[in-house]
Protein backbone atom coordinates (compact mmCIF):
# COMPACT_ATOMS: atom_id res chain seq x y z
CA UNK A 1 0.00 0.00 0.00
CA UNK A 2 1.08 3.79 -0.45
CA UNK A 3 -0.47 6.69 1.59
CA UNK A 4 -0.24 10.15 0.12
CA UNK A 5 -1.11 13.63 1.91
CA UNK A 6 -3.22 16.08 0.60
CA UNK A 7 -1.78 19.76 0.93
CA UNK A 8 -4.95 21.06 -0.27
CA UNK A 9 -7.69 18.90 1.46
CA UNK A 10 -5.47 17.72 4.41
CA UNK A 11 -6.40 13.74 3.54
CA UNK A 12 -4.61 10.56 3.68
CA UNK A 13 -5.52 8.62 0.65
CA UNK A 14 -5.05 4.82 0.65
CA UNK A 15 -3.56 3.62 -2.91
CA UNK A 16 -2.86 -0.31 -3.70
CA UNK A 17 0.66 -0.78 -5.64
CA UNK A 18 0.56 -3.50 -8.43
CA UNK A 19 3.80 -3.29 -8.43
CA UNK A 20 5.85 -2.77 -4.96
CA UNK A 21 7.43 1.01 -5.03
CA UNK A 22 5.98 0.89 -9.06
CA UNK A 23 3.72 4.04 -8.41
CA UNK A 24 2.66 3.78 -12.24
CA UNK A 25 0.95 1.09 -10.72
CA UNK A 26 -1.65 2.53 -8.06
CA UNK A 27 -4.94 2.27 -7.83
CA UNK A 28 -7.03 4.48 -5.41
CA UNK A 29 -9.29 2.25 -3.05
CA UNK A 30 -11.47 4.84 -2.64
CA UNK A 31 -10.39 5.45 1.52
CA UNK A 32 -9.02 8.50 2.84
CA UNK A 33 -8.23 9.51 6.62
CA UNK A 34 -9.43 13.50 6.59
CA UNK A 35 -7.45 15.14 9.17
CA UNK A 36 -8.23 19.21 8.36
CA UNK A 37 -10.52 19.17 11.74
CA UNK A 38 -7.63 18.66 13.46
CA UNK A 39 -4.83 20.77 12.02
CA UNK A 40 -5.80 22.71 8.89
CA UNK A 41 -2.10 22.00 7.40
CA UNK A 42 -0.82 18.34 7.70
CA UNK A 43 2.96 18.50 6.79
CA UNK A 44 4.05 14.98 6.93
CA UNK A 45 3.13 11.32 7.95
CA UNK A 46 4.73 8.61 9.97
CA UNK A 47 3.92 4.85 10.09
CA UNK A 48 4.94 2.63 13.03
CA UNK A 49 6.85 -0.83 12.05
CA UNK A 50 3.76 -2.85 11.90
CA UNK A 51 1.74 -0.43 10.01
CA UNK A 52 -1.37 -0.50 12.72
CA UNK A 53 -0.65 3.33 13.42
CA UNK A 54 1.12 5.91 12.14
CA UNK A 55 1.35 10.24 13.35
CA UNK A 56 0.17 13.39 11.26
CA UNK A 57 2.24 16.30 11.93
CA UNK A 58 0.25 19.21 11.75
CA UNK A 59 2.19 22.58 10.33
CA UNK A 60 -0.45 25.47 11.82
CA UNK A 61 -0.40 24.15 15.44
CA UNK A 62 2.67 22.57 15.77
CA UNK A 63 1.16 19.15 16.96
CA UNK A 64 1.97 15.31 16.39
CA UNK A 65 -1.30 13.04 16.16
CA UNK A 66 -1.51 9.96 16.60
CA UNK A 67 -3.92 7.76 14.60
CA UNK A 68 -4.98 3.94 14.42
CA UNK A 69 -5.55 2.20 11.37
CA UNK A 70 -8.28 0.20 10.77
Amino acid sequence: RMFVVGTRRNTVFSYELGVQWDVSTARYLGQNIDLSMRDPNICGINFSIDGSKFVAVGARFGKIMPYEMT
